[in-house]
């Protein structure tokens, strides 16, 4: 139930208040919600989620480099993928950036 609350709140801080409705009303009953409330939820998202791209892409630049250049690149922002990104095999973790060892 806890992380049901933090995941609405979440959602209502960077989605919006409509788009939140939106989607509880799709899980509820199953059906799609009106054109309208689509169009009105759509600046609640950009509104909560510009700032938080603005945050937080120089700071992940700084500090992964080149490496998370490679991925914005191949990881739309806007857009969700239909497969995940995987990292290519050539290109290895640094260890210096991440804090962790890559276990083979």
């Amino acid at each position: 139930m806890f992380a049901l609350a933090v995941v609405l709140t979440l959602a209502w801080t960077v989605l919006g208040v409509v788009a939140v409705v939106a989607l509880v009303h799709r899980g509820v009953t199953g059906h799609r919600v009106p054109a309208p409330a689509r169009r009105r939820a759509r600046p609640g998202y950009l509104r909560g989620f510009r700032p938080v791209l603005a945050y937080e892409q120089p700071r992940l630049t700084a500090r992964y480099g080149a490496q998370h250049e490679r991925y914005r690149t191949a990881v739309p922002a806007w857009l969700p993928r239909l497969h995940p990104w995987r990292q290519p095999a050539d290109q290895k973790v640094s260890k210096q950036a991440t804090g962790i060892e890559r276990v083979s």
